[in-house]
């Protein structure tokens, strides 16, 4: 039984660090796009790229080899416009989410505990809420995970039972 719980928090350790990572990197984009609306609306120089079939208005700022890194903030982050923008701050409530599910689980390693569960339910509505702009497959997955919630519930239950018997 110790040899899983430490098992648990090996993994959780891993996971929680490569998501603390990727929320680090999806801020940092999600900035630069805020920062580009502002860069716009201000009348600072900007220029136009494409992205795709569309083309788009950008800050004229950083440029690497001749490439504007606004580019990447936008084509690798969901694309342009609003919804995009959405989007993508959905993605990055669901990583913190996620985060916080797996913080407890290298602490503690016991998926079967009323916060991990908790936590569950609530990244899974995230989830949930985030696929519903992406496509069928996805929100199906989502609905999945959801679902899965009230499986560790399930555990949970029978976990405090056992405990209780012995």
């Amino acid at each position: 039984m110790e040899c899983q719980k430490q098992k648990i928090q090996y993994f959780s350790k891993i996971v929680y660090y490569l998501i603390t990572v990727v929320t680090a990197i999806g801020i940092i984009l999600l900035t630069m796009r805020i920062f580009a609306y502002a860069w716009i609306w201000l009348g600072f120089p900007t220029e136009i790229i494409a992205i795709g079939e569309q083309n788009i208005v950008v800050p004229y700022l950083l440029h690497i080899y001749d490439i504007n890194i606004f580019k990447f903030a936008i084509s690798d982050f969901g694309g342009p416009g609003i919804i995009s923008d959405i989007r993508a701050a959905t993605m990055l409530v669901t990583l913190v989410l996620a985060r916080r599910i797996f913080e407890t689980l290298k602490e503690t390693g016991l998926p079967f505990s009323q916060e991990v569960i908790t936590g569950f339910k609530q990244f899974s509505i995230a989830f949930i809420i985030t696929s519903i702009s992406l496509n069928v497959f996805v929100t199906t997955l989502a609905l999945i995970v959801f679902a899965f919630s009230y499986v560790l519930d399930y555990g949970r239950i029978l976990q405090l039972e056992s405990d209780t018997t012995l």
